[in-house]
Formats: structure tokens, sequence, C-alpha cells
């Protein structure tokens, strides 16, 4: 009975023994964390680093902290030595000490030893372990002092004594690397922008890069806003939000006899995956999927009108975030260069608005004929930097079609037909020489109405378009240019 009483308590003080110590080797390695803390802060300062690298380096201190307690944690202490400590503690003359020595070496129980066990387990029983073992703190003095002059060295200017300060056009191009890793923490915290949100940590890993000059940090923003635009229009295909949403409205509006039910579901599983990338809820879904495989006509037009508007509602909030996105880009692109952000929409406001602000007007003499396309004369070109002659070039879309669907003309050896001069005030039309289309002959005179070309050229737009000749994402782009153009003028 005794030995039990014994035993157990031994086991509480020695738990609570083992847990002070561990705060003790905590607190007491504060002070070393603190002193390193302050070299390294001193070393980083006399290298002139900036507010954010000095404050890591306090993570010394809760390193030192938590590697000390943990290191003590796992050396607990032994059951004698707890014993010992005990005797310690209440100046008993190792009584503990000798008895539970006595029980763990199972030593025979004379009549001595039975009176010892009787006595420490009685002096045992009445010990309180927190009240008995508390952790002591360490003076203040050794924390306090280099936490002062820690935070006199954060709180000073940074010193360059080694190093050269960055200069204004370093500090603005590291600003915006800052600004633009915001705006991608900002931006994945959704989970369907994380491959936009990891496209500008990449930018922002860029412009951290040594050396990287405003106006070259404003080129790789550009360049990253012609990415994204071009993956933002290449998105725009048969699986896009806009795209799903016209399908399920036209499945849901066939009738079953001659609906496609795969199509369908397919359509359906397709739209579950958008809206749950989304974070929206799939119940709209599954009331579809339900209606479809019970043949309610009705509950299943209801249903897929509502996953339509949902598909809807998540294409609009992806093209408000790229619109945001791309607003922010252009923010600090026009602050690192604003000669550049206002040279790249002057240019795309005249190849939008001509004179007399009619679209598809542009300025300047005729450029017709052969030979003729995008040249100037050398005097014109002085002056141009890069981002204005880019401009000028034809469009990467363009250039993209060219390369994927081979032209069906014959090539044919033909004259010059280049036009000089102004066009003036006339019936409308257009004087060419040659008797026909095509090559042109010697002599003879053509005359043909402008309107005419105009629709015969838009008959052939719309023919492409309705033999699926163009690809889907140029389709809307070739009927809003002829939708721009007024053959009146």
């Amino acid at each position: 009975m005794e030995e039990s009483i014994l035993l157990e308590k031994v086991h509480a003080l020695r738990r609570r023994l083992r847990w002070v110590r561990t705060v003790e080797s905590a607190l007491a390695w504060t002070a070393p964390g603190m002193w390193l803390a302050l070299s390294l802060v001193l070393v980083l300062k006399l290298g002139g680093r900036g507010w954010v690298e000095l404050t890591l380096a306090l993570a010394a201190v809760p390193l030192f902290v938590v590697g000390g307690g943990v290191a003590r944690w796992f050396r607990p202490p032994g059951l004698l030595e707890t014993a010992y400590a005990t005797d310690q503690e209440l100046n008993t003359r190792e009584r503990l000490l000798t008895a539970a020595e006595w029980v763990l070496h199972e030593k025979p129980r004379t009549a001595v030893a039975v009176s010892l066990l009787r006595d420490a387990a009685g002096l045992a029983r009445e010990v309180d372990p927190g009240k008995l073992f508390e952790a002591r703190r360490p003076g203040w003095r050794p924390v306090l002092y280099p936490g002062l002059v820690i935070g006199l060295l954060l709180a000073l200017p940074a010193w360059h004594l080694f190093v050269e300060p960055p200069g204004p056009e370093a500090v603005r191009v590291a600003r915006s690397a800052r600004t633009i890793q915001q705006l991608a923490d900002q931006v994945g915290r959704r989970p369907e922008n994380q491959r936009l949100a990891r496209e500008l940590e990449k930018l922002a890993r860029e412009l951290k890069e040594p050396g990287v000059s405003p106006a070259e940090a404003a080129e790789r923003i550009a360049r990253k806003r012609r990415e994204l635009h071009r993956g933002q229009g290449q998105g725009k295909g048969d699986h896009s939000p806009e795209s799903l949403a016209e399908k399920l409205r036209a499945l849901a509006r066939q009738k079953a006899e001659g609906r496609d039910s795969q199509a369908m579901k397919e359509a359906l599983e397709a739209a579950r995956e958008t809206l749950e990338k989304g974070g929206q809820s799939a119940g709209p879904v599954e009331e579809a999927e339900r209606a479809l495989e019970e043949g309610q006509e009705e509950a299943l037009a209801q249903a897929a009108e509502q996953v339509a508007s949902a598909l809807e509602k998540a294409g609009a909030g992806e093209q408000e975030m790229m619109s945001q996105v791309d607003e922010a880009l252009a923010q600090q692109q026009g602050e690192l260069s604003p000669g550049q952000l206002a040279g790249d929409e002057e240019g795309i406001g005249q190849m939008q608005v001509g004179n007399d602000g009619k679209e598809g007007q542009g300025e300047g003499p005729a450029d017709f004929g052969k030979g003729t396309t995008n040249k100037e004369e050398p005097a014109q070109e002085t002056g141009k930097n890069r981002v204005a002659r880019q401009g000028e070039r034809t469009s990467d879309w363009t250039e993209e079609y060219q390369k994927l669907y081979d032209s069906q003309r014959v090539a044919r050896t033909t004259s010059n037909t280049q036009v000089k001069g102004q066009r003036g005030e006339g019936p409308g039309y257009l004087d060419a020489p040659g008797e026909a289309r095509g090559a042109p002959s010697a002599g003879g005179q053509v005359r043909t109405q402008a309107q005419e070309v105009f629709l015969e050229h838009r008959r052939e737009a719309e023919q492409a378009v309705a033999r699926e000749a163009i690809p889907a994402e140029y389709r809307d782009t070739v009927r809003n240019y002829f939708d721009t153009i007024d053959p009146r003028s």
C-alpha cells in the first residue's frame, strides 16, 4: 500500500518537474536569441539591407526559445532524480530518495525498510506538485538591453557604408514588384484563379531580379499583359462558361426525340466542373441530371436555364477579375514608364478611331497595291521607339491564323498596282487600270462602286464564317470588323 502511494506521487512530481524545467530552459535561451538577433540586425544594417530583411533577423529569438524548450522536454528527469529534487525542496535529508530506491531496486522488506516506506508515503501524500515546483524566471536585463538596441536599429534609416544606396529607379521597380506580389496573393485566395496567381508571382519574381531598369520592368509587364489577353482569348472556346450556357440552352430547347442525351450529360458534367471550380453550388446541375433521367421536359428546361445563368455569372466574374488585374498591371506599367504606356494607348486609339471620329478611317497617304504595306519614308522612321513600331505590325492572331491555315490562293505574278495620293471628293468610284479583277492589263478602265466591293467582301467573310473556315475565337472579330465600316464614307 505504501509502495503504490509513494510511486504514484513520484510519477506526478516527475511530470511537474519535467514541465517546469522545459519552461526554465526556454526562458534561459531567450537572452542568447536576443543577442544573436542583435548581431544579425547590426550586420544587415551595415550591409544596407531594408526593413523587411532586418525584421526577418528577429526570427532567431523564437527559434532559440522553442529549440531550448523542445530539447529540454525530450530529456525528462528520472524517478530517483525527481525524488532527490523533492528532498532538496522539502529539506527532508533524502528520505524520499532512499524509499524510492528501496522500492525500485526491490530490496528486502526489513522492519527498518517498512518503517521507512511508511514514513516516506505519509510525507509524499502531503506534497502538492504544483506548489512544490515552480518555474524560476531569469533576470530581465539580459533581454531588455539587446531588445532596446534592436528597436533603435530598426527605427534608424538604412546605412550604406559598404554598398551603394539603391537609386530611385531601383526603388520604383521594387515597389512595383511588391504591389504585383500583393495582387497575386489577393487573386490566389480563390481556387479558380490559381493559374493567374502563379503568373503574377512569376512576374513579381522577374521584377525582383537585380539590375532590372524601369523601362525593362515596364516591358515585362506589357508582355505579361499581352500573354494574359492572348490566353483569355484562346480560352473563349467551346468549354468557356458562355459557350456552355449557350449549348445547354440549345439542347434544352430540343425535343426529347431529337435531343442527344450523351451531349446533354457531357455538357452538364462540364458545367458542374466549372461551377465547382468557381466555388458555386452545383445543385441546379443535379436537378437537371435528375430531370433528364426521368424525362421531365419542363423541369429540365428550368434547371438548364438556372445552370446557364450560373455559368454566365461565373464567366462575368472571371472577366471582371481579369479586367481588374489588367488595370492594376497597366497602372504599374504607367508608373514605371509613363511615356511607353501613353504611346501604347495612343496607338490603340489611332487604330480604332480615325478622321472626324469615325471608326475604321485612318490618316495619311493611301496605301494600296503591291509592296506598300507597312512601309514609310525613311525620314518618318526617325524618332520612333520599339513600342510605337510594335503598334504598326500585324496582329498576333493574324500571324497564328496564317500559320495554322494555309492560304488557298494561287500565287501569280502581277504588276504594281500602287495608287498614290489622297482620295478626293467624288461619286465613290475606285479607278483601277485593267479590264477585270486580277492581273491588270495595259489599257482600258474599270470603274467599280465602293459599295459593291464592300458587299462582296462581306459576303465572302460571312461564307467563311458559315463554313467554319475561321476559328471560333476569331469569328466575332470578323463580324465586328465589317459592322464598324460605313460603305457610304
